[in-house]
């Protein structure tokens, strides 16, 4: 069973812009295995997020928290955030959108292609089209995803 941690730490945001935060060492380590940093965290009771927990020397662990995601909270910079966060050992490491799982679910053949991608390139996948604002446009990328994976197309940039 994956531990699940809870901590307060204040949002920052770097002189680049970009918002994170940052998770003490001695939790990170019991988070983090040899074969994944990829991290579930829910913000303050509300915001689940599936994403990867980052180093960097200036600001140790960390996790990103997209422009989006601090809005739809009403963040800034400074404010305190209730995190929980565990290993996350979900089966794509993001949210799969019903759209594709319906895809995949009738089609054996791109099921077995999308399955042959890596990790990587399946989370990119899945979040390309979970972005589609409307269901017609989630299922239409689903569709065409698996065209092209039937068709042997691999790389992501010809993929979306």
């Amino acid at each position: 069973m994956t531990s699940t941690f809870t901590l307060s730490a204040p949002l920052e945001k770097t002189t680049s812009g970009y918002h994170f935060i940052v998770i003490p060492e001695d939790i990170a380590q019991q988070i983090v295995t040899k074969d994944s940093k990829r991290v579930r965290c829910v913000l303050n009771d509300d915001t689940v997020m599936h994403c990867q927990l980052n180093f960097s020397p200036a600001e140790g662990y960390k996790v990103n928290i997209s422009k989006r995601q601090f809005k739809a909270l009403g963040l800034v910079a400074g404010s305190e955030v209730q995190v929980q966060i565990a290993h996350d050992d979900s089966p794509y490491q993001a949210p799969m959108p019903e759209e594709l799982q319906e895809v995949l679910d009738t089609d054996p053949e791109g099921f077995q292609r999308f399955q042959a991608l890596t990790p990587g390139k399946q989370r990119s996948i899945i979040f390309k089209v979970a972005s589609g604002k409307t269901i017609d446009t989630r299922i239409n990328r689903s569709l065409r995803v698996m065209e092209k994976l039937k068709m042997g197309i691999t790389d992501l940039k010809q993929l979306m």
